[in-house]
């Protein structure tokens, strides 16, 4: 290897070093700022939903995937109560709905996050999406990124994406304030507290 050549692998060496030093530190600050005791069944999701707010919204600052990551803690509660397999929404024309988050099978296809096997009847298709709900890091990931495209739709408002989350019309404010409610008591510092 010439002298040059090695130069260049000693920078893309450095580069990707600091990366991970970078992101590893990135992780423990999102981590120790989503440190509750009001709920602590909440715990095994906390690396989690750090992990996958650091890789969805990997463009936003901390203090933002902070604030995101409290939201997502928050509706793990206002969703499932930590049920880390909870299914729902069984007969909703677009479910089921997987995971301690709920995510849909219809805004999983949407987003294309999931798709059903070939040839699946429609009785098919929702057993193998409900079998998803086994499959945290899937379900984790999943409303990591329905979260990221209902803020993209909500012109980056985050209060108004925890209402996407949910939906539209009157149901979908419940849903909002209860969730803002619970961030607000599970992380008296939260920028809901302050406002």
């Amino acid at each position: 290897m010439k002298g040059a050549d090695r130069w260049v692998w000693w920078l893309a060496g450095g580069a990707l070093l600091a990366a991970i030093l970078w992101g590893g530190k990135k992780v423990k600050d999102i981590y120790e700022s989503t440190a509750q005791s009001v709920h602590p069944e909440l715990e095994p999701f906390r690396e989690l939903v750090c992990r996958e707010v650091l890789r969805v919204f990997w463009d936003y600052d901390t203090a933002t995937q902070v604030e995101i990551a409290r939201l997502l803690m928050s509706q793990i509660w206002v969703e499932s109560h930590g049920n880390p397999v909870a299914v729902g929404d069984m007969n909703a024309a677009v479910g089921p709905s997987v995971g301690p988050i709920q995510v849909s099978r219809g805004t999983a296809k949407d987003l294309k996050l999931w798709a059903p096997p070939a040839g699946a009847t429609a009785a098919q298709e929702r057993a193998a999406y409900a079998a998803m709900a086994t499959d945290l890091s899937f379900c984790i990931h999943a409303a990591a990124v329905v979260w990221r495209a209902k803020l993209n739709a909500a012109g980056g408002d985050m209060y108004d994406a925890v209402r996407r989350y949910n939906g539209g019309g009157p149901a979908a404010s419940i849903y909002q304030d209860k969730a803002l409610a619970t961030e607000a008591a599970m992380y008296p510092d939260s920028q809901d507290a302050e406002s």
